[in-house]
Parts: C-alpha cells; sequence; structure tokens
C-alpha cells in the first residue's frame, strides 16, 4: 500500500474517531450526523482493508458502495440542522441514494449510463453541502467562519474526488487506463481530508488567539467606554453582539445580586422584561424559550471575570448551529470583556464615591498620605496645628524656614515658634480664631515674627485656613518668611527719601537762580555769570543723576546696558577732562595718556559717564586736598586700566566691594557731599556691560583710587580689511606737565588702524 493511500485513510479514520468521540459526550443531532458523515468514508476503507486481508470477505464490497452513496444524502441532513431547507430536496437526495445504491446492487455500476447518474448525483448533492456551508459561513464572525469555509472548500474538493475517479471508472470500463486519473483523484481526496481535519477536529488551543483578537474588535467600544458608562448600556451592547455571534433570535443577560435581567436583544417574549428579578434559572429558560422549542436550541452562558461568576447569558438559537463552541467561546470572551469594563466602570464610581466621602467627612487619617505628599511639597512652609496648638504636621520648607528637622517640628508646639515675650499674647490669638474659624491673613497690618532654633528672629506673613475633621478643628498655616521684602521696602523708603532730597537740591537752585535773573534783570554781570554757573552745575548734576536712574532702570528690567566699538582713549578722554574742569573750577585735575596705549572695546556714552562720575566723585569728596589724577596704562596686552586717584579721607577697606552695592554709601564719606548711593553700582554694571572691570582700592599715602579696566580691541581677521580703517578728528593733546595748560599742536586728521592681534586679546 503505498504512503498516499496510507495518509488518506489514516485521515478519514482520524475524523470519525474524533467526531465519535465528540458526540459522545455531547450526544446532539448535529454531531451525530457528522459522525454519520464521515463514518460512510470510513467504512468504505475499512471493509476495503478487510476483503484485502480476508478475501472471503469480498462479497460484501457492494455494502461499502451502498455506505459510501449515502454520503449526499447525508450531507443534505447535516446541512438542515442550521440552514433550512426543503423537504423535497431531502427526499430527493434520499431517492437518488436508495437508487443509485439498488443499481449498484444490481450491477448496474458497470453500465456507463448508470455509473455517469450516480457520478453526477453525487457530485450535485455534495456541491450544494458546499454552498450552504459556505452561505451558512457568512452568519457568522471569527474562527467558525473560517472553519465553515474550509468545510465548505473540502467539500467541493470531495465532490471533485469523486468527479475524478468516476470519470476514471468510465475511462477504465471504455478499455482505457488513466494513471493519472487515479493520482489526482487520491490528492484530491487527501486535500478534502485535511480540509475536514482543520474544519472538525481543529485543537482548541489553536483558537483561543483567533477568539482573543475577533473579541477585542467587536468589543472596542465596551473596552474603551468612558468612566461613568451606564453598565446597562454594556450589557445592551453585549446582548447585541452576542445575537450577531450566535444568530440567536433571542438573547438576554442575567446580572446583579440579587440576579435580574439587565438586557435584552431580539424577540423578547412578553413574560420578560428588563430589571425583572430572576429567582430559578430553569424558570427563567422556559419562559424565554420561543413555541418552536425543537427546532431551537437555548444556550445557558456563565460570564466571568477572572474566575469569578458575574451572571448568565442565555440564548435562543435556532437549529443546531454548527461549530456552536467556537461561537460561544466568542461570546464568553466578549462577556468576560464586558464584565471587567462594567466592574472598572463600578470600581471607579465606587473611587469617586470614595472620595466624595473623603472630602465631606474631611477624614485627616484616611487622606493622610495624600495630605502630605501635597503639603510637602508646597513651595512655602506649612504647618498643620491642633486645636491645642500641637503641630501635627510640617513640610520640609518648614524645617528649612526653621532650622529645625521636621521630627523635632511635629513635637512641638506652635507657640514654640514665636518669641517668649508674645506667646502669651499668641495664645489668645489662637483662641479667638478657634471661635471663629474663617480664612485669614496674618502679618500685613502687624509686625509679626518667628523664632528659628539658634533664638534668631525674622518677620513672617501666616495665612490660617480652617480645617474641620471627626477629631476636631485643625489649622493649616502657610508661613512665609518676609525678610527679604521687608529690607527691599526699607531700601526702598530709603531710597526714595534720599531721592527727593537729592532731586529737590539742584532743582530748587536752578528755580532759585532762574527766578533770580528773571526778576534781577540789572544785576552786575560777574555776579549773573556766577548764579548762571551754579545753575549750569545743577543742571549737570541732575542729569547726571537721570543718567544714572535710567541707567539703573535698564539693570532692574534686565535689558541690555551698552554696545562694543573701537574707542581712542587719547582723543575720547582729554574731552571729557576738559569738561570737567569747567564745571569743577578750582580743582587741580591732572590726565596722562602714553603715546602707544592701544585702541579699546568700549562704549563711547558709557564710558565718558563712568568717567564724569569717577571724576565728579573725587572732585566732591577730595577736590580742596590735592590733585585728582587720570593716568591710562597697558596692564596687559589684552587690558587697558584707566585710573582715577585722589588725595581725599578715602574709604574703609573693609568697604571696598560694599561701594558698589545699591544706595550704600560708606559712613566715613557719607557727610562730607550729598548723594544717592547710586553712580557706582551704575558705574560697575557699565563696565561689566563693556566686557570690563572697576574696582576700588585704598592706595599707599591715603586718598582712594577707582580703576576701570577694559579689554584691547582686536578686530575678526575674517572681516578686518585695509577699507575698514576710520577717519577720527583728534583734539589737540593735552599736556602732561600742567594742570590746566594744553598743548598748541593743531586740530589734524588721522587714520586709525586697529592693531591686528590675535583673538587671544579679544574680551
Amino acid at each position: 500500500m503505498d504512503p498516499l493511500t496510507i495518509a488518506l485513510e489514516a485521515a478519514y479514520f482520524g475524523l470519525f474517531g474524533a467526531t465519535l468521540g465528540r458526540y459522545a459526550r455531547t450526544r446532539t443531532a448535529v454531531d451525530r450526523d457528522i459522525v454519520l458523515v464521515f463514518g460512510t468514508t470510513a467504512a468504505l476503507f475499512a471493509i476495503s482493508i478487510l476483503t484485502s486481508i480476508a478475501p472471503a470477505l469480498g462479497a460484501i464490497s457492494p455494502l461499502s458502495v451502498a455506505i459510501f452513496l449515502a454520503q449526499p444524502w447525508l450531507i443534505v441532513r447535516l446541512v438542515r440542522h442550521f440552514r433550512p431547507i426543503a423537504g423535497r430536496v431531502e427526499a430527493a437526495a434520499f431517492a437518488v441514494f436508495v437508487a443509485s445504491s439498488l443499481l449498484n446492487w444490481l450491477g448496474g455500476g458497470r453500465v456507463l449510463a448508470v455509473l455517469i447518474f450516480i457520478i453526477v448525483a453525487f457530485v450535485v448533492f455534495e456541491a450544494f453541502g458546499a454552498i450552504e456551508l459556505w452561505r451558512e459561513s457568512r452568519r457568522h464572525v471569527g474562527v467558525s467562519r473560517w472553519r465553515l469555509v474550509i468545510a465548505s472548500f473540502a467539500t467541493v474538493m470531495f465532490a471533485l474526488t469523486i468527479f475524478i475517479a468516476g470519470a476514471g471508472a468510465a475511462a477504465t470500463q471504455a478499455g482505457r487506463t488513466v494513471q493519472e486519473l487515479t493520482a489526482l483523484s487520491r490528492l484530491t481526496a487527501l486535500a478534502a481530508a485535511l480540509g475536514y481535519v482543520v474544519a472538525f477536529v481543529t485543537p482548541r488551543f489553536l483558537t483561543s488567539i483567533p477568539h482573543r483578537a475577533t473579541a477585542f474588535g467587536l468589543s472596542r467600544d465596551l473596552v474603551s467606554a468612558p468612566s461613568g458608562t451606564d453598565a446597562h448600556r454594556l450589557w445592551d451592547a453585549l446582548a447585541a453582539r452576542a445575537v450577531d455571534v450566535l444568530g440567536a433570535r433571542t438573547v438576554a443577560v442575567v446580572a446583579g445580586d440579587p440576579p435580574a435581567v439587565v438586557a435584552i436583544e431580539g424577540e423578547a417574549p412578553p413574560a420578560v422584561a428588563i430589571d425583572m428579578p430572576v429567582r430559578e434559572l430553569a424558570a427563567f429558560k422556559s419562559d424565554i424559550v420561543a413555541d418552536d422549542e425543537r427546532t431551537s436550541r437555548v444556550v445557558d452562558l456563565a460570564l466571568m471575570s477572572g474566575s469569578r461568576s458575574v451572571g448568565r447569558l442565555v440564548a435562543v438559537v435556532p437549529g443546531s448551529p454548527l461549530f456552536v463552541d467556537d461561537d460561544l467561546d466568542l461570546v464568553a470572551l466578549l462577556g468576560s470583556m464586558t464584565a471587567r469594563a462594567i466592574e472598572r466602570d463600578a470600581a471607579m464610581a465606587e473611587l469617586a464615591q470614595t472620595r466624595e466621602a473623603l472630602a465631606e467627612s474631611r477624614a485627616r487619617q484616611a487622606s493622610e498620605l495624600r495630605f502630605r505628599a501635597v503639603l510637602d511639597e508646597h513651595p512655602s512652609a506649612v504647618l498643620v496645628t491642633a486645636e491645642d496648638g500641637r503641630i501635627l504636621f510640617a513640610n520640609r520648607i518648614a524645617g528649612e524656614l526653621f532650622r529645625r528637622p521636621v521630627e523635632e517640628l511635629t513635637t512641638l508646639a506652635v507657640d514654640d515658634l514665636v518669641p517668649a515675650a508674645v506667646r502669651e499674647k499668641h495664645a489668645d490669638h489662637r483662641r479667638t480664631f478657634r471661635e471663629r474659624p474663617t480664612r485669614r491673613a496674618m502679618g500685613m497690618d502687624r509686625n509679626l515674627t518667628a523664632v528659628r532654633s539658634d533664638g534668631t528672629s525674622f518677620p513672617v506673613e501666616v495665612a490660617l485656613s480652617p480645617f474641620p475633621t471627626d477629631e476636631g478643628l485643625l489649622t493649616i498655616a502657610v508661613v512665609s518668611d518676609i525678610t527679604e521684602r521687608r529690607a527691599a521696602e526699607e531700601l526702598r523708603e530709603t531710597f526714595l527719601g534720599m531721592l527727593s532730597h537729592e532731586l529737590r537740591t539742584p532743582v530748587t537752585a536752578i528755580y532759585g537762580g532762574s527766578q533770580l535773573l528773571l526778576n534781577r534783570l540789572t544785576l552786575p554781570p560777574a555776579k549773573s555769570r556766577e548764579i548762571l554757573e551754579d545753575v549750569a552745575a545743577e543742571a549737570e548734576r541732575l542729569h547726571r543723576m537721570i543718567e544714572n536712574l535710567l541707567v539703573l532702570a535698564r539693570v532692574e528690567r534686565g535689558g541690555d546696558l551698552t554696545g562694543r566699538q573701537p574707542i581712542l582713549l587719547r582723543r575720547v578722554l582729554p574731552m571729557i577732562v576738559d569738561r570737567e574742569r569747567t564745571l569743577w573750577p578750582g580743582i587741580d585735575l591732572r590726565i596722562s595718556i602714553p603715546p602707544d596705549i592701544p585702541v579699546v572695546s568700549a562704549d563711547d556714552d558709557s564710558l565718558g559717564q563712568i568717567i564724569r562720575n569717577l571724576l565728579s566723585n573725587a572732585a566732591k569728596y577730595a577736590g580742596s586736598q590735592g590733585p585728582i589724577e587720570l593716568s591710562v596704562g597697558a596692564a596687559s596686552a589684552q587690558v587697558v586700566e584707566i585710573v582715577v586717584r585722589d588725595h581725599g579721607p578715602g574709604f574703609d577697606p573693609a568697604d571696598a566691594e560694599r561701594l558698589f552695592d545699591l544706595y550704600f554709601r560708606s559712613e566715613k564719606t557719607a557727610a562730607a557731599a550729598p548723594g544717592a548711593g547710586i553712580g557706582l553700582f551704575v558705574c560697575r554694571k557699565l563696565a561689566e556691560a563693556m566686557g570690563g572691570r572697576l574696582t576700588a582700592t585704598t592706595p599707599p599715602g591715603g586718598g582712594a583710587a577707582f580703576t576701570l579696566a577694559l579689554p584691547v580691541y582686536v578686530e575678526d581677521d575674517s572681516v578686518w580689511s585695509p577699507e575698514s580703517t576710520t577717519e577720527v578728528t583728534a583734539v589737540p593733546e593735552p599736556s602732561v606737565n600742567g594742570t590746566n595748560g594744553t598743548s598748541a599742536t593743531p586740530e589734524h586728521v588721522v587714520t586709525v588702524v586697529p592693531p591686528r592681534e590675535t583673538t587671544a586679546g579679544r574680551s
């Protein structure tokens, strides 16, 4: 026996055995007819094997053929379980079976016309069965659909096998043997057998993954339902899906405790209604089944959530659907997803109710973790106190503010955090708050002070919020350290007072001088000039003050202060010094600039403002105590220093850096001349904006020296060219020998070529 025949016989024997075993478990009519369909082929092969082993049994060979010829009729009987078929069709199939069997028994099978009749009838009814299987597959989804499609294909292949085998038999009767037809019929028979094996003997573990994929696709609206979706709507969606999958006439879902009908889809009997209690499931199924109970199947499916049953699905399915187990598995998965979605929604609803109850009851113990997490991340110091003042909670910022470990704070009373002198009064305030607990802010209209662990005190503001709980009234106190704000307010008040005084002096002088000139037109020229010089000096002083205030405003806004361009100090500084000489007559201003001093990178206006402020300060504080010297020198190849030196009282070396703080004035010099403490702050900011640095020192011999360091200007080699030279007007160089004398060198035009140094010299 060849391997193809062995495989063919093994496949059909396996099909028969598997379907027979399932029928033994289920005892349903549809499983019985499936056994009969595959039993005909198994009987044919079995008798063939027996006769080959015991030739004496050859007389039973016609019996095997008669049994095999019953297959078309048995296919029609099987289709009748799940497809409505006219009785005459089944009668015709049975009549053809009887006629074919008799003709074959009487020997008519060897007559060509009879053989053609048998083959055509067999193929027609097999094709009818294949078409009905395919049509039935259109009403199903998932695995059951594809099993029906494969069963339809296998039936077509089986009909093709009979047709090819019959053609071979007809050719043999005509005296010709066509081996190819025999081999082809065996191949198609094997294809049909494999198709039947896949369709009817599919292992359950192979169908689980497709079931889940199909169930997920059908239940997207279930698993994605938003929180708060009504459970009845989800059960209704499940019932509708069950009707589609099972092809059921009626589907009812029973759930809840006590159980009740939560959803009905399809033809609902009058005795069944939504929310109807279900005391006994058997009685409920008898109420829901239709009159034609004999042609219907009642499905009772448990709805599971994990390993726990949450309800039942009862369905009335017409007929006995093929592969209904796959449909039931799919519905069971849908039911599990629905149950989980409903449980999720119930859990969310329960959680919402719990949150609402927690919010209403203010149960501190139940919400302690959330409460602590929120307060601990609060950017301010937070304390939670009991009615007696005990600190129940302190966040991390509170520990940092009071410089105590959080664990230590929770062992103290809030009265321990205020100065000892006011603790009794603070206790009175707590009692008042307990009598009228309302949200309020403290410290806005009074000076509140708190105490750190080291005994130092600091000003605070406190926002109080009552927090009623079952254990009594709690108070949430948000404590803010306002030390910096108080300092800023005091500094602002000091500045405004100082500024009003500083502005009033020049304005008064300008107003008085101008009024005097207007009302005294006959004043002597010398007196008029003296008054005009005073007005001009005060106007200049006012102008510089406004300049400083404008720079200060830009600093506070974070705006840009300067630009950068090449500056020839030999041209700029003498003009500034000459102007200052006119403003400070009688002051000995000296300037010293080497002829080879390099060009610096700076801003013309900013540089002028710095030098004017420094010269003005020197003139105000030390003008009568010696010369004021402005000298320029190269500190290195990349830095030029401008030094303004006076011989006045100087300042305390410990204040060298504080001189540049906003509003600061040295006690040693504050009484010597008026000022607002803005000028040096502005000078340093302008110097830094130009890439330089302004410092103060007390040189040997007394006095004060202010050094402005500026970077040497270096043109970028990638953009420098001879055409980029700039013509500037050079003023007569000042004499370095006299006080006010200047050289007689005539004004001329020079060309300044920026030195082409490496970028290492750039600031």
